[in-house]
């Protein structure tokens, strides 16, 4: 019985967790419910490392010589360990992906600025023009930008990040027209 609640209890508990987070988000009846993240995500991702642990566990209880206080604490700290390993790498990458979008962020917000302070946005738009719409291309290398003040422009800045930091520089600046896609004004 010992042996079960340390495999199948305490080896999958990774897998009981993901179950009780999944059964709770099913009571989530908003669209963008955590369901979805849980179980698509989740579970197919986790299952293997899961069983991983459990089968790391268990082969160090086999391994181990001695008594059976001795294999039970050598499966723990097994179990420990891998855990650990895994919550490391997982908190890794969500930090990595947290420090990415904050980057972006402070990206978006330096173009904005780089346009609105732009002499030939000033020229053409007034003071403080509102940047309406900003849009990236699907290589990062462009932003599409939308602006109004005294007239409706659109513009491209091209950015660089070989320096390390983002240095932009505005390719082209046109009156949006209506029915012209923003991509097509610049295009002349």
């Amino acid at each position: 019985m010992r042996k079960f609640l340390l495999f199948g209890g305490f080896g999958l508990l990774p897998v009981w967790v993901i179950g009780a987070m999944t059964l709770h988000a099913m009571n989530d009846t908003r669209p963008e419910s955590a369901l979805v993240l849980y179980y698509w995500i989740l579970v197919p991702m986790l299952t293997p490392l899961t069983l991983g642990i459990a089968a790391g566990t268990m082969l160090a209880y086999k391994l181990t010589t001695g008594s059976e206080r001795r294999k039970y604490l050598m499966g723990t700290l097994t179990f420990v360990v891998l855990v650990g390993a895994v919550c490391t790498a997982f908190g890794v990458r969500h930090f990595q992906s947290k420090l990415a979008h904050e980057k972006a962020s402070l990206e978006r917000e330096l173009v904005q600025e780089y346009v609105q302070q732009h002499p030939d946005v000033v020229k053409a738009a007034g003071p403080a023009p509102h940047v309406a719409q900003i849009d990236e291309d699907s290589r990062g290398t462009k932003y599409f930008i939308i602006l109004s003040g005294k007239r409706k422009l659109s513009t491209v800045v091209d950015v660089d990040r070989t320096s390390g930091q983002p240095r932009f520089r505005m390719s082209c600046l046109s009156e949006v027209r209506p029915q012209i896609d923003l991509t097509d004004t610049c295009r002349k």
